[in-house]
Protein backbone atom coordinates (compact mmCIF):
# COMPACT_ATOMS: atom_id res chain seq x y z
CA UNK A 1 0.00 0.00 0.00
CA UNK A 2 1.19 3.48 -0.82
CA UNK A 3 -0.52 6.43 0.77
CA UNK A 4 -0.16 9.20 -1.77
CA UNK A 5 -1.16 12.08 0.41
CA UNK A 6 -3.60 13.66 2.72
CA UNK A 7 -4.95 16.26 0.39
CA UNK A 8 -7.04 16.92 -2.63
CA UNK A 9 -5.28 16.24 -5.91
CA UNK A 10 -6.46 16.80 -9.44
CA UNK A 11 -6.14 13.99 -12.00
CA UNK A 12 -3.44 15.96 -13.80
CA UNK A 13 -1.40 15.98 -10.59
CA UNK A 14 -1.37 12.21 -10.10
CA UNK A 15 -1.99 10.50 -13.44
CA UNK A 16 1.75 10.08 -14.03
CA UNK A 17 2.01 8.30 -10.68
CA UNK A 18 -1.02 6.13 -11.49
CA UNK A 19 0.61 5.07 -14.78
CA UNK A 20 3.84 4.19 -12.97
CA UNK A 21 2.09 2.22 -10.24
CA UNK A 22 -0.03 0.28 -12.72
CA UNK A 23 3.20 -1.22 -14.07
CA UNK A 24 3.78 -3.00 -10.76
CA UNK A 25 0.35 -3.73 -9.34
CA UNK A 26 -3.27 -2.85 -8.80
CA UNK A 27 -4.10 0.77 -8.03
CA UNK A 28 -7.06 2.00 -5.99
CA UNK A 29 -8.06 5.52 -5.04
CA UNK A 30 -9.70 5.85 -1.63
CA UNK A 31 -11.02 9.02 -0.02
CA UNK A 32 -11.66 9.05 3.72
CA UNK A 33 -14.54 11.47 4.18
CA UNK A 34 -15.89 11.96 7.70
CA UNK A 35 -19.09 13.88 8.34
CA UNK A 36 -18.99 17.66 8.42
CA UNK A 37 -19.55 17.66 12.18
CA UNK A 38 -16.66 15.23 12.70
CA UNK A 39 -14.42 17.22 10.38
CA UNK A 40 -15.22 20.37 12.34
CA UNK A 41 -14.48 18.55 15.62
CA UNK A 42 -11.12 17.30 14.32
CA UNK A 43 -10.10 20.70 12.97
CA UNK A 44 -11.07 22.38 16.23
CA UNK A 45 -9.09 19.79 18.23
CA UNK A 46 -5.96 20.68 16.20
CA UNK A 47 -6.28 24.33 17.16
CA UNK A 48 -5.75 27.24 14.88
CA UNK A 49 -8.03 29.87 13.47
CA UNK A 50 -10.36 27.89 11.18
CA UNK A 51 -13.97 28.79 11.92
CA UNK A 52 -16.81 26.30 11.59
CA UNK A 53 -18.04 28.33 8.61
CA UNK A 54 -14.64 28.07 6.91
CA UNK A 55 -14.53 24.30 7.50
CA UNK A 56 -18.06 23.89 6.15
CA UNK A 57 -17.24 25.86 3.00
CA UNK A 58 -13.98 23.94 2.53
CA UNK A 59 -15.64 20.54 2.93
CA UNK A 60 -18.28 21.55 0.37
CA UNK A 61 -15.52 22.71 -1.99
CA UNK A 62 -13.58 19.46 -1.58
CA UNK A 63 -16.59 17.20 -2.03
CA UNK A 64 -17.52 18.98 -5.25
CA UNK A 65 -14.15 17.85 -6.62
CA UNK A 66 -14.36 14.13 -5.78
CA UNK A 67 -14.16 12.06 -8.91
CA UNK A 68 -16.58 9.20 -9.53
CA UNK A 69 -13.54 6.92 -9.67
CA UNK A 70 -12.71 7.26 -5.96
CA UNK A 71 -13.89 4.89 -3.25
CA UNK A 72 -15.39 7.31 -0.73
CA UNK A 73 -15.51 6.00 2.85
CA UNK A 74 -17.22 7.79 5.72
CA UNK A 75 -14.77 7.22 8.56
CA UNK A 76 -16.65 9.31 11.13
CA UNK A 77 -17.13 6.36 13.47
CA UNK A 78 -14.17 4.22 12.42
CA UNK A 79 -11.00 3.85 14.45
CA UNK A 80 -7.84 3.27 12.39
CA UNK A 81 -8.16 -0.53 12.44
CA UNK A 82 -11.80 -0.39 11.36
CA UNK A 83 -10.93 2.10 8.61
CA UNK A 84 -8.26 -0.28 7.29
CA UNK A 85 -10.75 -3.16 7.37
CA UNK A 86 -13.31 -1.07 5.48
CA UNK A 87 -10.72 -0.06 2.88
CA UNK A 88 -9.83 -3.74 2.41
CA UNK A 89 -13.48 -4.79 2.17
CA UNK A 90 -14.40 -2.12 -0.37
CA UNK A 91 -11.30 -2.42 -2.54
CA UNK A 92 -11.66 -6.21 -2.60
CA UNK A 93 -15.01 -5.55 -4.30
CA UNK A 94 -13.18 -3.41 -6.86
CA UNK A 95 -14.33 -0.04 -5.58
CA UNK A 96 -11.90 2.73 -6.43
CA UNK A 97 -9.87 0.58 -8.83
CA UNK A 98 -7.99 2.57 -11.44
CA UNK A 99 -7.17 0.89 -14.72
CA UNK A 100 -5.57 3.90 -16.35
CA UNK A 101 -5.50 7.67 -16.18
CA UNK A 102 -8.50 9.25 -14.54
CA UNK A 103 -10.47 11.85 -16.46
CA UNK A 104 -10.28 15.53 -15.61
CA UNK A 105 -13.10 16.78 -13.44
Amino acid sequence: MIIGGNGLHTPAEFNDLVALLLRVGDVYHVTLDPSLAETQRRVEARGGDRTPEWVSAHVTWMRARYGPWTCRIDNTLLDPEAAIAEIARRTSRGEGRLNGPVPAL
